[in-house]
C-alpha cells in the first residue's frame, strides 16, 4: 500500500481528479459520496499576539476588524478565506473580507505571523492551543466564536468494498 497525500485550499472533484477520498468539513460533503467523520467539531477563533493589541487595541465586535490588520488565508483558486463570526445576540453570522498586508497559504504560517505581531489571525482553535496557553497569543471575539462541523473522509461507492480502504477508513476513525 502506498498514501499520497495532497492538501490544497480548494474544492476538487475526487472523482473527475481520481482521487481515491478526500477530507472536508462535514456540511461541504457532496451529497452523493460516502462520508465518514474523522474529528470533532471545528470551533474558530481571531488571535492576536498580546503586544500588537497593545498597540493597536482589542476589536470588541468582528465589524472593528476593518481598522486592524488582518493575517489571511489565501486559497488556491484565487482570494482569501472570508471570515465568519456567530453573533451572540441575533445568532446570525457575520462575514468578513479581512484587509490586511500580510497572507499566506497555509494556517501555521498565519499563527506565526500573528506571534509575531504582524496582526490578527482566524484559525481553528485546536491549532492555537499552544499558543493561547503559553500566553503568546490572546483570543478575541470569543463570544463571536464561529464551529463547523467537523472534518469528514469522504469518497465514492467505488471505493467502499476495498478491504484495503476499510482500513484506512477505520483507522482515520479512531
Amino acid at each position: 500500500m502506498s498514501l499520497e497525500l495532497v492538501g490544497e485550499t480548494r474544492f476538487s472533484d475526487i472523482v473527475a481528479e481520481r482521487f481515491d477520498a478526500g477530507i472536508r468539513l462535514g456540511d461541504d460533503v457532496q451529497k452523493d459520496m460516502i462520508a465518514v467523520r474523522v474529528s470533532p467539531d471545528m470551533q474558530m477563533c481571531a488571535v492576536a499576539a498580546p503586544g500588537y493589541l497593545k498597540i493597536y487595541g482589542t476589536p470588541k465586535t468582528p465589524f472593528e476588524l476593518t481598522e486592524h490588520q488582518c493575517i489571511s488565508l489565501s486559497l488556491s483558486s484565487g482570494g482569501t478565506l472570508a471570515w465568519e463570526f456567530l453573533d451572540p445576540i441575533t445568532g446570525k453570522t457575520a462575514k468578513i473580507r479581512p484587509q490586511g498586508r500580510f497572507t499566506a497559504n497555509a494556517s501555521p504560517v498565519l499563527v506565526s505571523a500573528a506571534q509575531a505581531g504582524i496582526g490578527i489571525a482566524w484559525t481553528p482553535k485546536d491549532m492555537v492551543a499552544k499558543e493561547l496557553a503559553d500566553g503568546s497569543l490572546t483570543e478575541i471575539l470569543a463570544d463571536w466564536r464561529m464551529s463547523y462541523t467537523g472534518y469528514h473522509l469522504y469518497y465514492s461507492d467505488r471505493r467502499a468494498d476495498s478491504p484495503l480502504f476499510g482500513a484506512l477508513v477505520k483507522c482515520l476513525k479512531e
